[in-house]
Protein backbone atom coordinates (compact mmCIF):
# COMPACT_ATOMS: atom_id res chain seq x y z
CA UNK A 1 0.00 0.00 0.00
CA UNK A 2 1.41 3.35 -1.39
CA UNK A 3 1.42 6.30 0.96
CA UNK A 4 -1.68 7.77 -0.99
CA UNK A 5 -3.89 4.48 -0.39
CA UNK A 6 -2.79 5.05 3.09
CA UNK A 7 -3.67 8.60 3.27
CA UNK A 8 -7.23 7.68 1.68
CA UNK A 9 -8.05 4.97 4.06
CA UNK A 10 -6.72 7.26 7.05
CA UNK A 11 -9.10 10.28 5.77
CA UNK A 12 -12.19 7.72 5.01
CA UNK A 13 -11.97 6.07 8.36
CA UNK A 14 -11.62 9.48 10.01
CA UNK A 15 -14.91 10.58 7.90
CA UNK A 16 -16.74 7.56 8.25
CA UNK A 17 -15.64 8.31 12.68
CA UNK A 18 -17.08 11.89 11.98
CA UNK A 19 -20.45 10.60 10.66
CA UNK A 20 -20.67 7.95 13.37
CA UNK A 21 -20.20 10.68 16.08
CA UNK A 22 -22.67 12.54 14.30
CA UNK A 23 -25.24 9.47 14.31
CA UNK A 24 -24.32 8.95 17.67
CA UNK A 25 -24.84 11.96 19.43
CA UNK A 26 -27.28 14.21 16.64
CA UNK A 27 -29.97 11.79 15.62
CA UNK A 28 -30.77 10.60 18.84
CA UNK A 29 -31.21 13.83 20.46
CA UNK A 30 -33.01 15.30 17.42
CA UNK A 31 -35.09 12.33 17.06
CA UNK A 32 -35.77 12.88 21.27
CA UNK A 33 -36.46 16.58 20.62
CA UNK A 34 -38.86 15.70 18.01
CA UNK A 35 -40.78 12.95 20.04
CA UNK A 36 -41.00 15.31 22.49
CA UNK A 37 -42.16 18.19 20.62
CA UNK A 38 -44.50 15.48 19.09
CA UNK A 39 -46.13 14.78 22.62
CA UNK A 40 -46.24 17.98 24.04
CA UNK A 41 -48.06 19.04 20.93
CA UNK A 42 -50.79 16.34 21.21
CA UNK A 43 -50.72 17.14 25.18
CA UNK A 44 -51.67 20.56 24.20
CA UNK A 45 -54.16 19.95 22.05
CA UNK A 46 -55.63 17.79 24.97
CA UNK A 47 -55.12 20.30 27.81
CA UNK A 48 -56.98 23.15 25.22
CA UNK A 49 -59.60 20.46 24.84
CA UNK A 50 -60.13 20.00 28.15
CA UNK A 51 -59.84 23.50 29.38
CA UNK A 52 -62.76 24.44 26.35
CA UNK A 53 -64.54 21.81 28.05
CA UNK A 54 -64.62 23.38 31.54
CA UNK A 55 -64.90 26.90 30.52
CA UNK A 56 -68.09 26.38 28.06
CA UNK A 57 -70.43 25.98 30.61
CA UNK A 58 -69.36 28.48 32.79
CA UNK A 59 -69.05 31.11 29.55
CA UNK A 60 -72.29 30.28 28.51
CA UNK A 61 -73.47 31.09 32.16
CA UNK A 62 -71.36 34.31 32.49
CA UNK A 63 -73.18 35.46 28.76
CA UNK A 64 -76.56 34.73 30.46
CA UNK A 65 -75.45 37.04 33.72
CA UNK A 66 -74.41 39.97 31.68
CA UNK A 67 -76.82 39.91 29.36
CA UNK A 68 -79.90 40.26 32.19
CA UNK A 69 -77.48 42.57 33.70
CA UNK A 70 -77.60 44.59 30.25
CA UNK A 71 -81.40 44.22 30.71
CA UNK A 72 -82.00 45.47 33.99
CA UNK A 73 -79.63 48.76 33.22
CA UNK A 74 -81.11 49.07 30.11
CA UNK A 75 -84.90 49.86 32.28
CA UNK A 76 -83.23 51.14 35.51
CA UNK A 77 -84.19 54.72 34.97
CA UNK A 78 -87.89 53.45 33.59
CA UNK A 79 -88.06 51.29 37.23
CA UNK A 80 -87.09 53.66 39.22
CA UNK A 81 -89.32 56.24 37.47
CA UNK A 82 -92.13 53.64 37.84
CA UNK A 83 -91.58 53.02 41.66
CA UNK A 84 -91.23 56.82 42.15
CA UNK A 85 -94.92 57.01 40.85
CA UNK A 86 -96.22 53.88 42.65
CA UNK A 87 -95.50 56.04 45.59
CA UNK A 88 -97.16 58.78 44.64
CA UNK A 89 -100.22 57.10 43.67
CA UNK A 90 -99.88 54.92 46.79
CA UNK A 91 -99.98 58.90 49.20
CA UNK A 92 -102.82 59.39 46.45
CA UNK A 93 -104.79 56.11 47.24
CA UNK A 94 -104.21 56.71 51.49
CA UNK A 95 -105.35 60.33 51.73
CA UNK A 96 -108.19 59.63 49.85
CA UNK A 97 -108.75 56.71 51.33
CA UNK A 98 -109.15 58.00 54.57
CA UNK A 99 -110.80 61.61 53.42
CA UNK A 100 -114.31 62.52 52.70
CA UNK A 101 -114.16 63.20 49.01
CA UNK A 102 -115.33 60.10 47.48
CA UNK A 103 -115.09 61.14 43.86
CA UNK A 104 -111.40 62.04 44.56
CA UNK A 105 -111.40 58.16 45.91
CA UNK A 106 -112.75 56.93 42.74
CA UNK A 107 -110.39 59.08 40.31
CA UNK A 108 -107.51 58.22 42.87
CA UNK A 109 -108.50 54.30 42.63
CA UNK A 110 -108.92 54.74 38.78
CA UNK A 111 -105.88 56.63 37.99
CA UNK A 112 -103.85 53.87 40.02
CA UNK A 113 -105.72 50.91 38.47
CA UNK A 114 -105.11 52.26 34.76
CA UNK A 115 -101.32 53.30 35.47
CA UNK A 116 -100.55 50.05 37.19
CA UNK A 117 -102.36 48.18 33.82
CA UNK A 118 -98.94 50.41 32.04
CA UNK A 119 -96.44 50.15 34.34
CA UNK A 120 -96.70 47.40 36.43
CA UNK A 121 -94.29 45.16 34.92
CA UNK A 122 -91.05 47.20 36.04
CA UNK A 123 -92.19 47.22 39.39
CA UNK A 124 -90.18 44.34 41.57
CA UNK A 125 -92.68 41.75 41.58
CA UNK A 126 -93.70 41.93 45.52
CA UNK A 127 -94.50 45.40 44.65
CA UNK A 128 -96.78 44.67 41.32
CA UNK A 129 -98.39 41.64 43.74
CA UNK A 130 -99.73 44.20 46.51
CA UNK A 131 -100.60 46.90 44.27
CA UNK A 132 -103.74 45.76 42.68
CA UNK A 133 -105.48 44.86 45.84
CA UNK A 134 -104.51 47.86 47.68
CA UNK A 135 -105.74 49.87 44.78
CA UNK A 136 -109.31 47.67 44.57
CA UNK A 137 -109.78 47.86 47.91
CA UNK A 138 -109.14 51.68 48.58
CA UNK A 139 -112.75 52.57 47.30
CA UNK A 140 -114.05 49.61 50.17
CA UNK A 141 -111.85 51.53 52.52
CA UNK A 142 -113.14 54.77 51.64
CA UNK A 143 -116.80 53.89 52.32
CA UNK A 144 -116.20 51.96 55.73
CA UNK A 145 -114.39 55.22 56.93
CA UNK A 146 -117.30 57.39 55.35
CA UNK A 147 -120.35 55.06 56.81
CA UNK A 148 -122.33 56.65 59.77
CA UNK A 149 -121.90 55.27 62.63
CA UNK A 150 -118.76 53.38 61.06
CA UNK A 151 -118.48 49.36 61.79
CA UNK A 152 -121.10 47.81 63.73
CA UNK A 153 -119.30 44.30 63.78
CA UNK A 154 -115.89 42.93 64.68
CA UNK A 155 -115.91 41.22 61.09
CA UNK A 156 -116.79 44.66 59.49
CA UNK A 157 -113.89 46.08 61.73
CA UNK A 158 -111.28 43.35 61.10
CA UNK A 159 -111.86 43.64 57.23
CA UNK A 160 -111.44 47.25 57.68
CA UNK A 161 -108.61 46.97 59.90
CA UNK A 162 -106.74 44.14 57.50
CA UNK A 163 -107.67 46.77 54.38
CA UNK A 164 -106.14 49.60 55.97
CA UNK A 165 -102.93 47.78 56.96
CA UNK A 166 -101.90 46.71 53.63
CA UNK A 167 -102.67 50.16 52.13
CA UNK A 168 -100.41 51.64 55.00
CA UNK A 169 -97.52 48.44 54.13
CA UNK A 170 -97.57 49.12 50.80
CA UNK A 171 -95.66 52.41 51.24
CA UNK A 172 -92.65 50.70 52.72
CA UNK A 173 -92.66 47.89 50.42
CA UNK A 174 -92.41 50.52 47.75
CA UNK A 175 -89.14 52.13 49.28
CA UNK A 176 -87.38 48.76 50.40
CA UNK A 177 -88.31 47.67 46.89
CA UNK A 178 -86.40 50.77 45.14
CA UNK A 179 -83.51 50.05 48.21
CA UNK A 180 -81.56 53.32 47.58
CA UNK A 181 -78.62 53.52 49.49
CA UNK A 182 -79.03 56.14 52.67
CA UNK A 183 -77.47 59.54 51.78
CA UNK A 184 -75.86 59.49 55.71
CA UNK A 185 -72.67 57.45 55.39
CA UNK A 186 -73.17 54.50 57.93
CA UNK A 187 -70.61 53.71 60.89
CA UNK A 188 -67.94 51.01 59.22
CA UNK A 189 -67.32 48.59 61.72
CA UNK A 190 -64.07 48.52 64.25
CA UNK A 191 -61.26 46.71 62.40
CA UNK A 192 -59.15 44.46 65.13
CA UNK A 193 -55.77 45.76 66.06
CA UNK A 194 -53.28 43.88 63.37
Amino acid sequence: MTAMHWIVGLLSALVVLVIWLIVQSYLPSYARKKGSNRAEIEDTARITALSEGARAPFSADLQRLVHEHDLRLAVLKERFQAHQEAWSHWLQLLWTSIGSDRDACLEAMRASQKWWQENGLYLEPQVRDAFWPVSNSSRMLFDSYNRSGRPHTDEAMRVEQEQLQRLEALGPLIAEAVGLPSLVPTKSPERPPA
